[in-house]
């Protein structure tokens, strides 16, 4: 709904249509993300290596992805608001995307129920 909102070919002319608030809900989230990297970051000393639309990636050795969160617990889960677990990669198989620029290795993340480490 929300890039409906601002569709001008779908919505222009009818209620609803309010690309302002497109671009306030995006920017805002954004902005959350931003903050839970930086307050992760400066808590942990972990950074992540890419983030997505809504996506943030972590290096870690553990192959435990939920143990190797490195923010609060509280913030992990499926509830409104938290952070969820999308998928894990090994490093080796995920760097065609790390490019420097625009992420785009969100489609190549092995799903967490297919998830085996010990296969690697």
């Amino acid at each position: 709904m929300i890039d409906m909102m601002g569709s001008a070919a779908w919505m222009q002319g009818k209620q609803g249509f309010a690309p302002e608030r497109r671009h306030h809900i995006i920017a805002k989230s954004r902005a959350n993300i931003l903050r839970t990297v930086e307050k992760n970051g400066l808590d942990s000393g972990i950074w992540p290596i890419a983030i997505g639309t809504d996506t943030i990636c972590y290096l870690s050795a553990n192959p435990d992805p939920i143990a190797s969160w490195p923010g609060d617990p509280s913030k992990l889960g499926r509830g409104f608001g938290q952070y969820k677990h999308e998928g894990s990669a090994q490093l080796a198989d995920h760097l065609e995307f790390l490019t420097g620029r625009d992420w785009r290795g969100k489609a190549s993340l092995i799903d967490p129920a297919d998830w085996d480490p010990t296969k690697e």
